[in-house]
């Protein structure tokens, strides 16, 4: 009876941590539609300058064209960065559906890092992607041009630099210039591989809760008169954030 306890006790405490992170899980924005109105970046806050927004919806554009899709989205505060940018790419459908090449961009103006440092940023790649686009290689495109723009209170011009250094990486993954961002560490593929099948289960185990339909950030106003942005590409859940 006492070893029963014993092996109860953990597994209590198992359900009570798994509970809690779905709880937790749901304390997230509206998911926004990307649409041909909205574009393929959207300001959910109305705090972005529209230069910034100009110029990465220009870029966005020009990934388009070359056979790709990136869209992103500003957001007040996000309890789980990289789950919620995998589903606003997942429920728009971003990249091509027999490809799966699309790319979300998440920042959080009001969440902050481990460090203290605000805002926070997440990028999740689509399946089709990951051969060359990995979790560790998009942590290594953030580190690379987002933080330190971001330590020198230039944030937004480190999210138009991480988006071209993307769209460049996309078109000439070889080059030279990202002989850093290619280096091998074959092991980290397969901590992201445990932490995926560690959401996996979270899911069966709890269910589909039906999407994150938390508190709107207010900043939004979409349109379902528009046609979707999206041609059914998928994310299984990775992704990197700093």
């Amino acid at each position: 009876m006492r070893g029963k306890r014993l092996i109860a006790i953990p597994m209590l405490l198992i359900v009570i941590f798994l509970f809690g992170f779905q709880t937790i899980k749901n304390d997230n924005p509206d998911i926004p539609s990307f649409t041909d109105k909205t574009g393929y970046w959207i300001d959910t806050t109305g705090l972005i300058d529209q230069e910034t927004l100009d110029v990465l919806e220009a870029e966005s554009a020009s990934i388009q064209e070359d056979g790709f899709q990136l869209i992103g989205a500003f957001f007040d505060t996000c309890s789980d960065e990289i789950e919620f940018v995998n589903d606003v790419g997942n429920q728009n459908g971003i990249g091509d559906k027999n490809k799966d090449n699309g790319i979300v961009v998440g920042i959080f103006l009001g969440n902050t890092n481990k460090s203290g440092e605000s805002p926070t940023i997440a990028i999740t790649a689509g399946d089709g992607l990951q051969s060359i686009l990995n979790d560790a290689k998009i942590g290594r495109f953030l580190d690379e041009y987002f933080v330190p723009a971001r330590s020198d209170g230039k944030w937004q011009q480190g999210v138009i630099d991480t988006v071209k250094a993307l769209h460049q990486y996309l078109q000439t993954p070889d080059a030279e210039e990202f002989k850093s961002i290619n280096k091998d560490n074959s092991w980290l593929f397969w901590v992201f591989v445990a932490i995926i099948v560690i959401k996996v289960l979270l899911q069966i185990i709890f269910g589909d809760s039906g999407g994150y339909s938390g508190r709107s950030s207010g900043g939004y106003s979409g349109s379902s008169g528009s046609s979707s942005l999206g041609h059914g590409g998928g994310f299984s859940g990775g992704g990197a954030s700093r």
